[in-house]
């Protein structure tokens, strides 16, 4: 923004009486007098006077310049005419050229900084306090762009379908196709590579063998590889002994039936086995030979075994009277 600076131009009686503001200049036409103001009040700057007719310039040359808010180039001024000085506001220091919704201005009316402005800057505004809102959902005008609830619900649940609950999610399908994002292109691969071996692949050939169980394909060569029921069979009986922790009795010599007094390990296996000796048998407090009993000759205090006599019969443990000889009487 330019400005213009005007000296005040007058007869010396005006000039005389005029007051000027710090740095405004006025000249007396008819004596040629030049004032200027200061902050103590007017001064003369050319107290030898003289009129235009007379002094063709000023014995001094001065130079005029404006700094501050505001700048001017330096001109000179000698009296020979008029100047003017061209006034330029200055930059203001961290502001660009722009338009801008929030300003900062100084006590003289300075813009010092811009800024756009923000949600925060805004103050709180009832609802009650805006015209033209709605109050009822009746009001609102459906916009196609947005979904309702029910909506969307209903796009979810055709695009689920009759998904099974482990895959009726977008992470669970994910999971699935191994977070693979080209998976369709990676199964394309894999198979086209495998039907490359299955067609250069040279016809197997068949194997006879009685203890085959079966002839499997290799994908590493041409040939059929062999698999024995007898290997199989060693092959499991190796994995369910280990798995079912199988039991094996401990290998003790064989005994044939007889009497034995035996020794048990801790586990309750007859670890040993000997032949019953007599000492053995004596051991146990039983008479080592045969022994004869007896009975004593019953009597009236001794009781003992009665001797069956004449005329007494014993049967069967039965005591019975024989026949009876008559005899003479």
């Amino acid at each position: 923004m330019a400005g213009r600076i005007r000296i005040k131009r007058g007869a010396q009686v005006g000039v005389e009486n005029l007051v000027l503001s710090e740095g405004e200049m006025a000249v007396a036409l008819d004596t040629g007098n030049v004032y200027i103001g200061t902050t103590a009040g007017k001064v003369h700057i050319n107290p030898k006077g003289g009129t235009s007719d007379q002094a063709v310039k000023l014995m001094n040359a001065r130079e005029f310049s404006i700094s501050g808010d505001a700048t001017s180039p330096a001109v000179p001024f000698d009296g020979t005419q008029a100047v003017e000085l061209v006034l330029t506001l200055a930059t203001m220091s961290g502001l660009t050229a722009g338009t801008y919704t929030k300003l900062t201005v100084d006590a003289k009316g300075r813009v010092t900084a811009g800024a756009a402005l923000t949600i925060e800057d805004l103050p709180s505004i009832p609802a009650s306090k805006v015209t033209g809102l709605p109050t009822k959902v009746s009001q609102l005008t459906n916009d196609s762009a947005y979904q309702t609830e029910a909506q969307v619900a209903a796009k979810v649940s055709a695009l689920v379908a009759s998904a099974p609950e482990a895959l009726d999610t977008l992470k669970e399908l994910a999971d699935a196709l191994g977070n693979d994002p080209n998976f369709a292109a990676t199964i394309t691969t894999q198979i086209s590579g495998k039907e490359a071996l299955l067609k250069n692949a040279a016809e197997k050939t068949s194997l006879a063998d009685a203890d085959l169980l079966a002839a499997l394909d290799s994908a590493a060569s041409s040939a059929t590889k062999k698999v024995k029921f007898s290997t199989l069979k060693a092959a499991l009986k190796t994995y369910f002994d280990a798995l079912y922790n199988k039991y094996v009795h401990p290998a003790y010599t064989a005994k044939t039936a007889g009497l034995y007094k035996v020794t048990v390990d801790a586990t309750g296996h007859v670890s040993a086995a000997t032949a019953v000796a007599k000492s053995d048998i004596t051991a146990l407090g039983i008479p080592g030979q045969d022994t004869v009993y007896t009975l004593p000759t019953a009597s009236a205090s001794v009781l003992g075994g009665v001797k069956v006599g004449a005329g007494l019969a014993m049967a069967s443990g039965v005591l019975s009277v024989g026949d009876i000889d008559g005899g003479t009487f």
